[in-house]
């Protein structure tokens, strides 16, 4: 009993030793089918991107030709900075890349706190701007094309250009209603502003709210605004726009995402789809801090990108070389070298000296961040810096110290556009504004897109020569169309009436046999008469020149005709159709397909052939 006992406990130790290992064979197996299956998975995937690749590749290159061709309707613009130490103008094509930039550094008695001060000098200065500029130069000659009226007319550059934020007055108004939402604005700013209402051009952008309407209005006095359009018209640029300079910066540099305000709707008089507004990629309020020489401007834009808040400030680049200056006794050339080298490094020697005006910097930062979330029920989310003085050495850190609720970190407006290479990689944060003016310009529609403080009158002539251009091309598309048209109406005319040679026959009565449902007078029966001895010769076309397929119709039979033409007959023989002439039949009946099936004779279909 014992030996069994024994016996019996080393089979089933057995047994369950083999069932592991089964079980165990069975999950390598299933991890190697796994493996196996995702390797294969993975492959296929890769072969289906590449696959999509090629095909979306194939789409853009078929598309290209008609993609460039009504996109050249929109005629390219050149972005202009003016600010009161140089002068920046870019041009970017169609896809995004530089095609021309140009820089010059303007003395100090040119532009002063944004006037200009010197148009002469001005214009000297622009004109070698758009004489350097690279990669291709933008210097036109002052007259170059004829004209019956005169002698020679003028051709100018068109331009988007930026109003310096210190000549720009930003109010945020609220109202009940939209009902007469442009008078109501204007009174609110005629109470607001410290000029008369006839002194100043003015536009608005509506921010949604659930209660109520909100619009932000910016302003800037007529004198300003003039004083540009005059400028830019005397040196052959004319002005479709006038950006604040504020926005041209954010659009360079915020994180945007482009959305459908509207749906397509079906009817020919129905409202389409709106054209695609940019709005924060990740629904997040961002405040710009734009450092600049003579003033500092605290930008806040809401999640749909909109700026609803502009704060000026005093302490910027020149304030900062000047209190260092006082600080350490030295000329102010010495201590921007200083300010340069140390900035807000804490073991620097600016360091204290900056640190006090710095701070005044973070409380006005403080309360906008306030004023902000009471008056827009949001919160900023992150400050992005800009400007030059943002290039200090450890301003960053103090400010991220000063302001630790959220992040701090320097924009980067290159990622916007393509072919920097001939940018200064180091001083990228410089380009923001005029980046941000050549994007407004690959907009659909440049002129309404955001604030516009060009006059009616102005914005209006512009409005009229982007509808000339679109016209001139449009034209040129029904031209092209129109011509395709009557090149194929007469290739088939002359396929057709005419004499063609021997390699086009089939061609000619491949094209006869899909015109013949349109032009053919279908019946059902023919019958061919008795007294016809020779030989009936069927064709492949409607044409003794067609070539020949079959001469197995005999006299006295019937056949089912689905059509006709010029005297020739189209029969069904068996499985195949085929072309007789009409002068060898002596009766044609109409009749129902189905029962002509039924009958064999030509007595049941009816014909009398004594009568004959």
């Amino acid at each position: 009993k014992i030996k069994k006992q024994k016996e019996e406990e080393k089979r089933k130790q057995e047994e369950e030793k083999k069932k592991k290992e089964k079980t165990e064979l069975k999950k390598r197996q299933k991890e190697e089918r796994k493996k196996k299956e995702g390797k294969k998975k993975k492959e296929q995937t890769k072969v289906n991107i590449v696959e999509k690749l090629k095909i979306r590749r194939a789409s853009i290159k078929g598309n290209r030709f008609l993609r460039d061709f009504f996109r050249a309707t929109r005629y390219l613009l050149l972005g202009v900075d003016i600010s009161d130490h140089s002068i920046e103008v870019l041009l970017l094509d169609r896809d995004g890349a530089i095609s021309s930039y140009g820089r010059s550094v303007l003395e100090s008695d040119v532009v002063n706190n944004g006037e200009i001060i010197n148009q002469k000098k001005l214009s000297e200065a622009l004109k070698r701007t758009l004489e350097s500029t690279k990669p291709n130069s933008l210097n036109v000659p002052e007259y170059t094309i004829k004209d019956k009226k005169h002698k020679f007319a003028k051709k100018e550059h068109k331009a988007i250009i930026s109003l310096p934020e210190s000549k720009i007055y930003t109010q945020v108004f609220k109202f009940e209603n939209r009902a007469d939402l442009y008078k109501k604005i204007k009174d609110e700013l005629a109470k607001t502003l410290p000029f008369e209402k006839e002194n100043f051009y003015w536009d608005f952008t509506e921010v949604s709210t659930r209660e109520g309407v909100k619009v932000v209005c910016v302003a800037v006095l007529q004198d300003i605004a003039d004083s540009y359009i005059h400028f830019f018209k005397s040196t052959n640029i004319d002005p479709v726009a006038f950006e604040v300079e504020g926005e041209s910066i954010g659009r360079a540099l915020l994180p945007l995402k482009k959305i459908s305000r509207g749906k397509k709707k079906r009817g020919l008089f129905k409202k389409k789809e709106q054209e695609k507004d940019e709005v924060m990629a990740d629904n997040k309020s961002r405040m710009i801090i734009d450092l600049g020489a003579r003033s500092t401007m605290i930008d806040i834009f809401n999640e749909e990108a909109v700026l609803v808040i502009s704060v000026p400030l005093p302490y910027a680049g020149n304030y900062f070389t000047s209190k260092v200056a006082e600080s350490l006794g030295i000329s102010r050339e010495e201590a921007n070298k200083i300010k340069e080298a140390e900035g807000f490094k804490k073991d620097g020697k600016t360091y204290e000296i900056l640190k006090p005006h710095g701070e005044k910097i973070a409380k006005e930062i403080e309360d906008a961040f306030r004023y902000y979330e009471r008056e827009f029920n949001s919160k900023v989310k992150e400050i992005i810096m800009a400007g030059g003085t943002a290039l200090l050495p450890g301003i960053v850190e103090f400010f991220q110290e000063k302001v630790g609720k959220v992040g701090v970190k320097i924009g980067d407006p290159l990622k916007k556009i393509n072919d920097f290479g001939m940018l200064d990689q180091k001083e990228k944060i410089l380009y923001s504004n005029v980046i941000g003016l050549g994007l407004r310009s690959l907009k659909k529609d440049p002129i309404e897109t955001g604030v516009n403080l060009l006059p009616k009158e102005v914005r209006n002539q512009a409005r009229k020569g982007q509808q000339e251009a679109h016209r001139s091309v449009l034209l040129v598309a029904v031209f092209i169309v129109i011509a395709g048209f009557l090149l194929l109406g007469l290739s088939i005319y002359y396929l057709i009436y005419l004499p063609v040679p021997a390699p086009m026959q089939p061609l000619k009565s491949r094209i006869l046999l899909a015109l013949e449902d349109e032009k053919v007078e279908t019946i059902d029966v023919v019958f061919i008469s008795d007294d016809i001895e020779e030989e009936i010769v069927v064709y492949s076309g409607p044409g003794e020149d067609s070539e020949v397929i079959d001469y197995n119709v005999s006299s006295g039979e019937f056949y089912i005709a689905t059509g006709q033409r010029a005297g020739w007959i189209r029969i069904k023989i068996e499985d195949r159709e085929g072309w007789i002439n009409g002068n060898d039949l002596k009766a044609i009946e109409t009749m129902d397909i189905k029962e002509f099936e039924k009958m064999k004779t030509k007595e049941d279909i009816g014909i009398d052939t004594e009568a004959e």
